[in-house]
């Protein structure tokens, strides 16, 4: 074998090195570059929908966040062990949020949220009332206790912290979170690349860990949907999420009117003093 058929032969083998790679690279690169591409394509729309399932860690709540969790348990009838379930369903736009917030596996929602740029709003009247009703079917005179309500029906998120001595701070950066990260198409790549996946028959399903926990993103290209699985994710130290479910669909349009009726800043230690008043009461009959 001459030298220039040697040179030949190396050329061809180097080729043919360089094109299984980038076969495989493409194989590897191509799902994951797609996944983002939907992703972003998808976040991106006008509106999206979507339905979150939170576990909280109880181990992890304050004494106050416990004191809360299981007085509202009690009054509403809930089964003690769901008092750790929390579950939104609403709509976000690129202006603003709406979701109903259901807690303990109930099938009411317990309360109502919108969020804007400026502020988020959270329907106290729907808490108190729903409250009141399950106190009044328990116990008409502690029921005496909570008259009819006859403010506005909207509060901040801080004033309603502060009334029910419950931080659910975490519980809005979880949607936040999910409104707000929306990125081009190279951003979630790069948020991707690391993470295993496979194939599933109507898109991806793609796995992944990092200092925060573990996480599955699973798509569903044929029924425009989005999976997020979220397992001991922790976002700060003493977080009390200890798992979330996120499914999200998809709409062309939707409109968000953050409301108007909001309660009185005089009334808020008002109802800050019911509530107290109804918690302790109830914690009381059960010494008894």
């Amino acid at each position: 074998m001459n030298k220039k058929k040697i040179i030949l032969s190396i050329s061809a083998l180097v080729l043919v090195i360089l094109l299984g790679c980038g076969i495989v690279v493409t194989m590897r690169i191509y799902p994951v570059l797609h996944a983002a591409n939907y992703i972003s394509s998808k976040l991106n729309t006008d509106a999206v929908v979507f339905n979150i399932e939170i576990n909280l860690d109880t181990v992890s709540f304050t004494d106050k966040q416990n004191a809360f969790a299981e007085t509202l348990t009690k009054i509403l009838g809930a089964e003690p062990e769901n008092n750790n379930k929390v579950r939104l369903e609403g709509t976000f736009n690129q202006e603003a949020l709406y979701a109903k917030i259901y807690y303990a596996a109930l099938e009411q929602p317990l309360t109502e949220i919108y969020s804007n740029e400026k502020d988020t709003l959270i329907n106290v009247e729907m808490i108190y009332s729903t409250i009141r009703e399950r106190i009044i079917e328990q116990s008409p005179i502690l029921g005496m206790l909570a008259p009819k309500w006859q403010d506005g029906s909207y509060m901040t998120l801080s004033q309603a912290e502060q009334i029910f001595g419950m931080d659910i701070s975490e519980i809005m950066n979880t949607i936040s979170v999910v409104q707000q990260e929306k990125q081009n198409t190279m951003m979630y790549y790069i948020m991707m690349i690391g993470m295993s996946y496979e194939k599933l028959e109507n898109g991806i399903r793609l796995n992944g860990t990092s200092e925060y926990g573990t996480y599955r993103v699973e798509l569903d290209e044929k029924n425009d949907l989005i999976n997020i699985e979220l397992e001991d994710f922790k976002l700060k130290k003493d977080t009390v999420m200890k798992s979330c479910n996120v499914n999200l669909t998809f709409e062309n349009d939707s409109n968000i009117i953050m409301p108007e009726d909001n309660v009185s800043d005089s009334n808020v230690e008002l109802i800050q003093g019911i509530w107290n008043l109804i918690s302790g009461s109830m914690q009381s009959f059960d010494e008894k």
